[in-house]
């Protein structure tokens, strides 16, 4: 167990350097064209949270120099979510009114997939930002996020995604997680994108090529509990260029009680057991370096703990 332990650190050091060679790495922004982009926000239940998620992709519209749109998609809620989703995008319409914004409502609840579905059927973007209900991005990040895509030829893009209780962030529970989230995320996966080996485009901050994507939901049944996960393997096994920029932020809400913490680490161990050994078992036989990263998952993350 201790040449286990230090070869877990070693192997932490290798991820820390080529975290920071990957920021030093990435391109600078030059004068782009850049293209529509769309925003689909699948909500189910967020009254407390969607007013604040529309208001954040708003303000990225309007520092954004290209066109955009904004597509909120009630899947079935039971609450006041379409109501509030509706309010919000015509008050900011009328501030913003070269920014487009719709609501489309499904009678029930058909799940996210569906949901994200809907929204891509009614983009007219050639981009597409699908953004978790719960989340709000900083006002800079979708033109960081396009410049990356649009600079090194990706297909998918991801970024950090900030922890927050939506106060004052002193629950010891979302500290936690943002220690947890600044190594996953700042130094794991920043390292991952190095050699184009990004595991998952988070649904709290993400960005796709609307075909690529469509292509994908429309020739695929997406049918585990972690669908992000999901749509990034099988973007890998077509060959697709997955990005991540660190310096494009987005906040969403996390578990603040350990029940509601214990679940959604159950939901993601078992989606990520159903994607890697069931789905897109077959990566686990190829000869790449993104087999190898899952096999270092398995061996240092879940064999560790």
């Amino acid at each position: 167990y201790s040449w286990y332990t230090f070869l877990a650190i070693g192997v932490a050091g290798v991820w820390a350097f080529a975290a920071t060679f990957a920021r030093i790495k990435q391109n600078k922004a030059k004068r782009l064209l850049r293209p529509m982009v769309s925003f689909v926000v699948p909500a189910y239940n967020e009254e407390k949270n969607i007013s604040r998620c529309i208001m954040s992709l708003f303000r990225c519209a309007e520092k954004y120099a290209g066109l955009c749109e904004i597509i909120v998609v009630d899947d079935g809620s039971s609450d006041y979510t379409y109501e509030i989703a509706w309010a919000t995008i015509e008050l900011k319409r009328r501030r913003h009114p070269r920014v487009r914004g719709k609501v489309v409502r499904h009678s029930a609840n058909l799940g996210k997939v569906e949901a994200i579905r809907t929204g891509i059927d009614r983009a007219l973007g050639s981009l597409i930002a699908v953004v978790d209900a719960d989340s709000w991005w900083l006002p800079d990040t979708m033109t960081k996020l396009v410049d990356y895509m649009l600079l090194n030829g990706k297909k998918a893009v991801t970024g950090y995604a900030h922890p927050s209780d939506g106060d004052a962030e002193v629950n010891p529970y979302v500290v936690l997680q943002q220690l947890e989230y600044s190594q996953g995320l700042g130094v794991a996966r920043c390292a991952q994108s190095l050699g184009n080996n990004v595991l998952v485009v988070s649904g709290a901050i993400s960005l796709y090529d609307a075909d690529a994507l469509r292509g994908i939901l429309n020739e695929k049944s997406i049918h585990s509990v972690t669908e992000d996960l999901e749509i990034t393997l099988e973007m890998h096994k077509r060959g697709a260029g997955v990005g991540y920029v660190k310096a494009a932020t987005s906040l969403t809400i996390v578990p603040t009680s350990f029940n509601v913490l214990w679940s959604q680490r159950l939901r993601w161990f078992i989606g990520w057991l159903h994607n890697t050994i069931s789905i897109h078992r077959d990566l686990l036989l190829r000869k790449s370096w993104l087999t190898l990263l899952l096999w270092y998952c398995y061996i240092f993350e879940y064999g560790g703990a």
